[in-house]
């Protein structure tokens, strides 16, 4: 039966686009991964990875991916409920930005937040908006901040503030 560990693994892989590097990020040899990678596909029986010169996703590996992006989403979730019982707030918060809030707009805020939360890790990225779209999708992006009116259909959008503009002459 396929565990946690088994999921990161086939996640790497995936995330590296090759079973050299992410054997590397194990520490393990690249034959045992595949080893590995095709024991579970076996027992899932079927295949995640087209393994030609490029890593790429078989019909039924994107299908997979997008159920373990669920199934990461409700471990974390769990995570959380748990600590909020124990009432310890700790874990991580990726906040993206594409027009420099992660400089000047939020560290006034991500202090603040730190102080009330000090075992949350927070990690600030300003990108571009295509880079940052691709990192949302991955789920490596809790928080997305921009002062375009953007759409995504897999994003929910809330209007953080107005603010007015003046020229002075």
């Amino acid at each position: 039966m396929m565990n946690k560990n088994d999921l990161e693994d086939i996640l790497l892989v995936y995330e590296f686009n090759s079973f050299s590097k992410a054997a590397d990020a194990l520490n393990v040899t690249q034959p045992a991964l595949s080893f590995k990678v095709k024991k579970i596909e076996k027992e899932l029986g079927y295949k995640i990875f087209n393994r030609t010169n490029d890593i790429t996703l078989t019909v039924e590996g994107e299908l997979f991916f997008e159920y373990i992006k669920d199934i990461r989403l409700l471990d974390l979730n769990l995570r959380n409920k748990i600590d909020d019982l124990t009432n310890k707030v700790s874990g991580s918060l990726t906040i993206a930005s594409a027009n420099g809030f992660t400089t000047g707009f939020l560290p006034a805020y991500v202090s603040m937040y730190k102080k009330k939360y000090p075992d949350i890790k927070i990690r600030l990225i300003d990108d571009d908006i295509p880079s940052i779209e691709r990192m949302c999708d991955e789920g490596k992006v809790d928080i997305f901040i921009t002062a375009t009116d953007y759409e995504n259909k897999n994003i929910i959008k809330e209007k953080l503030y107005e603010e007015d503009l003046f020229i002075c002459v």
